[in-house]
């Protein structure tokens, strides 16, 4: 395929079909609550269970996306998803339910490091932040149509069937990412003959050989500066992750504004986040020449002014300034990952991008399992939003300092 346009409408749509499945459990919460009759703190378990997942195989779909090439490891992610999610949905025992949300994750892990070695693959280095950030709000594109469409149809069609339709809209962009979307000559990591050398006697790869394929992918990496990449991003996941979960009861019971400001300013946030995820991209390609580090240590920055501007705010503040500050919170720090992949990619190099971002996902995302329950834990202790908010600017403008130091530095 040697149409841009048509390879990241093609992945746009892998992000967009992709994300209604795992972030559209949510939005059916009042209907599977009922059904199971479980509590809510069971079904919390449903997404902690889904990130536990994603998190597990994050580094080993990387590898496997070096290994099969990017058609065949987004094919297999899919029909992943298809399975479990189809599994989910039929079954009605919830700890069986909770095994498959596990599997919803392992099959999500194969999505950013398929699609983020199709943007490398296809892309020249001018044009990279802009085609991550626009396959990148697919992400946010899909969860806001699934908490649309999603209780819609579960009114007229019942959840289960709700879920269901989104297994097959997944089953459909399978093949369309196994046909469409081929390196030239099905090019999977060839080094060494991989190919050949995973099968001995007709035997298929074990588990040891997996992870001597795994090691030896990774010599071919430097990885320190993947590593660093990936521990001061895990700040921006973590900040991102309160933003979004503390947002409203921060408008709601500390600045005492209705519920409707507060829903309309995360509504804000989450479109100006959209928004970002394309901008920035862009940015990153021209204003600042491809300098990656410096484009995320501006939205650091931004993001930290925001959060230090929240400490000024009280019960007599504007509406447009709550609104005008999530906004601004939205495009900052919730519009980096395309930037955060691109640099990865660029530091791995086209070749072992899969792996090197699966890594980078890993430890990213392990900060939302650990960390972001602090950010509560201070409010709850203090009694005030004022210090957690303090603590997070604080936290992202050593981010910013580091990444302008790493710049300076190379």
């Amino acid at each position: 395929m040697k149409n841009k346009a048509q390879v990241l409408i093609i992945i746009f749509l892998v992000h967009i079909v992709a994300a209604t499945i795992p972030f559209g459990i949510p939005p059916l919460s009042p209907f599977i609550l009922e059904a199971l009759d479980i509590t809510k703190a069971e079904f919390g378990l449903f997404m902690s269970l889904f990130y536990m997942g994603l998190i597990l195989l994050s580094f080993g779909s990387g590898w496997i996306v070096d290994y099969l090439g990017m058609g065949k490891s987004l094919f297999l992610g899919k029909i992943i998803l298809v399975i479990s999610v189809s599994m989910f949905s039929l079954i009605n025992h919830y700890w069986i339910m909770l095994f498959f949300a596990l599997v919803i994750g392992v099959g999500y892990s194969f999505i950013n490091p398929g699609t983020t070695k199709a943007v490398m693959y296809w892309f020249p280095v001018k044009h990279r932040g802009a085609a991550m950030g626009f396959k990148q709000t697919g992400v946010t594109v899909g969860s806001m149509l699934a908490a649309f469409v999603l209780p819609f149809l579960a009114v007229n069609l019942g959840w289960r069937t709700a879920l269901l339709l989104m297994s097959v809209l997944a089953f459909v962009m399978a093949f369309v990412c196994r046909f469409k979307l081929q390196e030239k000559g099905d090019n999977s990591h060839n080094s060494h003959n991989e190919r050949d050398a995973g099968r001995e006697n007709g035997v298929n790869l074990n588990l040891k050989e997996i992870k001597e394929r795994i090691l030896f992918s990774l010599r071919q990496v430097d990885c320190r500066p993947i590593v660093v990449v990936s521990l001061l991003i895990g700040i921006l996941v973590f900040s991102q992750a309160s933003f979004i979960t503390y947002l409203v009861l921060f408008i709601n019971e500390e600045l005492l504004f209705p519920v409707a400001v507060s829903t309309i300013a995360l509504g804000i946030a989450q479109g100006s986040g959209t928004a970002g995820r394309v901008a920035w991209g862009y940015i990153s390609d021209r204003a600042l020449k491809g300098n990656r580090k410096k484009t995320l240590s501006l939205i650091g920055t931004i993001a930290a002014l925001v959060f230090v501007s929240f400490l000024f705010l009280t019960p007599d503040s504007p509406n447009i300034i709550i609104y005008f500050l999530a906004g601004a919170g939205g495009f900052s720090i919730l519009g980096y990952n395309a930037v955060y992949l691109t640099l990865i990619g660029e530091l791995a190099g086209e070749e072992n991008t899969g792996i090197s971002s699966g890594l980078s996902i890993s430890i990213t995302h392990a900060g939302i399992l650990l960390v972001n329950p602090l950010f509560g834990y201070l409010v709850d202790t203090l009694g005030t939003f004022y210090y957690s908010w303090l603590f997070l600017s604080v936290l992202l403008f050593l981010v910013s300092a580091a990444f302008i130091w790493m710049d300076r530095k190379q």
